[in-house]
């Protein structure tokens, strides 16, 4: 190997070294800020839910809920979402009282 090619590895190596702690924060799942609101959420709201998009067993219906705008609260309207896996179990977003305020949970699957 010619010492070109050595000093070339030898940077491109030093070069990784440098970058990864700047590109490693940018791939991390993003930390998600907690919300919390001194006004209790209005009651939910009945939705009509339509058909799933295909079969049954692979769709779940996630009812709507109120996401706060920092100004008030905002009907999002529930929608169809497809299972990562056939046992899987939809745990859904949910405004919890704690202390003064409510603090919102985002949904995820278990």
């Amino acid at each position: 190997m010619s010492i070109l090619k050595i000093r070339r590895l030898t940077l491109l190596a030093a070069l990784a070294i440098i970058a990864t702690p700047v590109i490693a924060p940018a791939l991390a799942p993003a930390a998600h800020a907690q919300v919390v609101v001194r006004v209790a959420p209005p009651p939910m709201r009945r939705e009509i839910v339509p058909p799933p998009p295909g079969p049954p067993a692979r769709w779940y219906w996630q009812p709507g809920y109120w996401r706060w705008d920092g100004r008030g609260y905002i009907w999002a309207g529930g929608h169809w979402i497809r299972r990562p896996h056939p046992r899987a179990v939809w745990v859904g977003p949910r405004w919890e009282h704690r202390g003064p305020g409510w603090v919102y949970s985002q949904g995820y699957w278990r």
